[in-house]
């Protein structure tokens, strides 16, 4: 019974999780310009989520490196503007910076982007409730053993 609970409740925590990209020029650490209108957009329309991840991504133009830290950059400046705009950050977000380590796109435009992972507010609370609920009962807590009979 416990397997399959936290079976869907995984389940449902991957399904409600969605993302956002983000592109970037050459060597740039801001969104190019379709970018940022984009995501202009949808910072109007989605203030009701919860940011769990960012993940900076570069092409390989340049060494591994310095493509990390360029990677970085990207992600904390998408970062800075979720926080200037009053987005809700989770208190485990995750910042990685992939850089080119990844399997990339041909075309080397595709592979500089940015990486946002987020949950509208309502499928968080509904998690939220979801797992108060089994802690009550006790089904989700893995620490008991099941008794023998």
């Amino acid at each position: 019974m416990r397997s399959i609970v936290l079976f869907l409740l995984l389940c449902f925590k991957m399904n409600s999780q969605e993302k956002f990209i983000l592109y970037f020029d050459l060597d740039q650490d801001q969104p190019n310009v379709h970018s940022q209108r984009v995501f202009q957009k949808w910072l109007d329309e989605n203030k009701e989520v919860n940011v769990i991840k960012i993940e900076g991504y570069c092409d390989s133009t340049a060494s591994n490196h310095y493509n990390k830290q360029l990677a970085l950059r990207r992600a904390v400046n998408v970062q800075k503007h979720l926080i200037c705009n009053n987005f809700l950050l989770d208190s485990t977000l995750v910042i990685d910076n992939i850089g080119e380590d990844f399997i990339r796109a041909t075309q080397e435009f595709i592979n500089r982007k940015v990486i946002v992972y987020y949950q509208k507010k309502s499928n968080s609370k509904i998690q939220e409730v979801f797992v108060s609920k089994l802690n009550q009962s006790g089904v989700a807590d893995l620490s008991k053993s099941p008794k023998k009979q």
